[in-house]
C-alpha cells in the first residue's frame, strides 16, 4: 500500500520511466511469443517450404520484429527521462506516434487472424514442412508421417479417385480405421494453440497501445506544446511518406495490379465483388495525392507561405474524406459478404486461383472444377480478411493526415498573427 499510495506524488518524468518499463515488459512478452510460435509451428519451413507467400508465417516475423521496436522505443524513453533529455523525449515521442499504428493495425488482425488459421492448418497438413507440428500434436507421435498425415480434400486428385475419404485411404494404406480421429484431435490441439498465442499477443498489444497513448501524454507535458509542435512541422510530412506507400500498395493489390501475372485480367477481387476495384481505385488515388500534397506541405514548411498552406489543407482535406470513404466502404462490404455472396462455387474457385491460394489443384487447366480444395466459405473469409486490413489501414492513416492537417493549421495561424518563431 505504501508504494501505491507514492505513486500519488510521481512526476511526469517518474511516470513515463515507469510507463515505459511496462511497454518494455509487454514488447518483451510480444516478441517471445512470436519467436515461440515461429519455432513450433515454422521452424521446418524456413529450409522445405516452396510457398513463398506465407502470409501468417510473415505476420508472426512481423510482430517480433514489431515487439523488439517498441523495446527499443521503450528504452529511448526511459534513458531520455532518466538523463533529462529533452531531445531525447522528443525522439521518444515521434518514434512512439510511428509505433502506434502498426500495432494498433497488428492487434485488430491478431484477432481476425483465427478464423484465417484453421485453413491455413487444413491446406498444410501433410506437407513435408508441417512435419514438426504433426510430431508436436499427432497422438501417438509415431503416426505423425503416416495415419496423422492427411489432407482430405486432396485425396481425390491426389490418387485420382472420385469422391476418395480419409477411411477409405486409412485402410488401404494402413489397415486402420482411426485416421480421421486423429487428424481432427491434431488440428483441433493446434488451432487452440495458435489462437491462445494470437489472443494473448494481442491483449498484450492492447495494453501497449494504451501505455503508449499514456506515454505520449506525459512526454507531451514534459517537453511542452512548443516544442511538440515545432518538431511536428519538420517531420509530419516525412512521416506521410509511409502511409502514403502503404495505401498505395493496398490499392493496387486490391485492383489486381500487384498479382504474379502483371495484370488485372477481371478476375481477383473484382471476381467476387465489383465494388472492391473501386475501392481499390479510391485507395491509389489517395495515396497518389498524399504524395503530391507531401511535397508541396515539406515546401510550404519551409517557405513559410500561407497560400500554399491553404492549398496543402485543401489537398489533405481531400484525402481525408476518401480515406475515410474507403475504410467504411471496405468494413461495409467484409460485414455483409458472407451474406451478399450468392455467386456459383466457381467464382470463389477461380479467385482462389488468381490469388495463388496455398495448395489450389488443376488452375489453369480446362477443367470444370479447378481448385476444389478451398471451399466457398473459407475463400469468403479469406477476402473478408484483407478487407478489413485494407480498412483498418484507411483509418490508421487518417491519424497521419489529421496531424499535417493541424501542423499546417497552427503554422499558417501562427504566420497570420505574426507569432511564429522563424518571423
Amino acid at each position: 500500500m505504501a508504494y501505491i499510495r507514492a505513486l500519488r506524488y510521481f512526476e511526469p518524468r517518474q511516470w513515463l520511466i515507469l510507463t515505459n518499463c511496462l511497454i518494455l515488459i509487454c514488447s518483451l512478452f510480444i516478441a517471445g511469443v512470436s519467436a515461440y510460435v515461429i519455432n513450433e509451428i515454422y521452424k521446418e519451413t524456413f529450409e522445405r517450404s516452396t510457398d513463398q507467400e506465407d502470409t501468417m508465417l510473415y505476420f508472426w516475423i512481423a510482430m517480433a520484429v514489431l515487439g523488439c521496436l517498441h523495446g527499443l522505443c521503450a528504452v529511448v524513453g526511459i534513458t531520455g527521462a532518466l538523463k533529462v533529455s529533452l531531445d531525447m523525449i522528443v525522439t521518444y515521442f515521434w518514434l512512439a506516434v510511428l509505433l502506434l499504428a502498426p500495432t494498433l493495425l497488428f492487434s485488430v488482425l491478431m484477432f481476425e487472424f483465427q478464423k484465417l488459421f484453421r485453413s491455413w492448418i487444413k491446406h498444410r497438413w501433410d506437407t513435408p514442412e508441417m512435419s514438426s507440428v504433426r510430431r508436436s500434436f499427432c497422438k501417438p507421435r509415431s503416426v505423425s508421417d503416416t495415419k496423422c498425415a492427411v489432407y482430405p480434400p486432396s485425396l481425390p486428385f491426389k490418387y485420382n479417385i472420385t469422391d476418395y475419404t480419409v477411411d477409405e485411404w486409412c485402410e488401404d494404406f494402413w489397415n486402420a480405421t482411426d485416421c480421421r480421429l486423429i487428424y481432427i484431435e491434431a488440428t483441433d490441439q493446434v488451432t487452440v494453440f495458435a489462437e491462445q498465442a494470437l489472443t494473448a499477443t494481442a491483449t498484450a498489444s492492447a495494453v501497449e497501445i494504451l501505455l503508449l497513448f499514456f506515454s505520449l501524454y506525459l512526454a507531451y507535458r514534459i517537453v511542452t506544446m512548443s516544442i511538440i509542435t515545432k518538431s511536428m512541422n519538420e517531420l509530419i510530412n516525412y512521416f506521410m511518406i509511409l502511409p502514403a506507400i502503404a495505401i498505395l500498395l493496398v490499392g493496387l493489390d486490391l485492383k489486381g495490379d500487384l498479382s504474379p501475372t502483371g495484370d488485372n485480367d477481371g478476375s481477383d477481387f473484382a471476381e467476387i465483388d465489383p465494388a472492391i476495384d473501386s475501392i481499390g481505385t479510391l485507395f491509389v488515388s489517395a495515396g497518389v495525392i498524399i504524395l503530391g500534397f507531401t511535397l508541396v506541405g515539406i515546401f510550404a514548411g519551409r517557405a513559410k507561405r500561407r497560400r500554399y498552406l491553404y492549398l496543402y489543407l485543401v489537398g489533405m482535406t481531400v484525402v481525408f474524406a476518401l480515406l475515410l470513404t474507403c475504410g467504411i466502404w471496405a468494413y461495409q462490404i467484409s460485414f455483409t459478404l458472407h451474406l451478399s455472396f450468392t455467386d456459383s462455387q466457381f467464382k470463389t474457385q477461380q479467385f482462389a486461383c488468381d490469388a495463388h491460394l496455398y495448395n489450389c489443384c488443376c488452375c489453369g487447366e480446362d477443367v470444370v472444377d479447378v481448385c476444389p480444395e478451398w471451399t466457398k466459405e473459407e475463400v469468403i473469409d479469406v477476402v473478408e480478411v484483407y478487407l478489413k486490413l485494407a480498412g483498418l489501414c484507411g483509418f490508421v492513416s487518417l491519424v497521419f493526415v489529421s496531424g499535417g492537417v493541424m501542423s499546417a493549421y497552427l503554422l499558417a495561424k501562427n504566420l497570420k498573427e505574426y507569432k511564429c518563431e522563424y518571423i
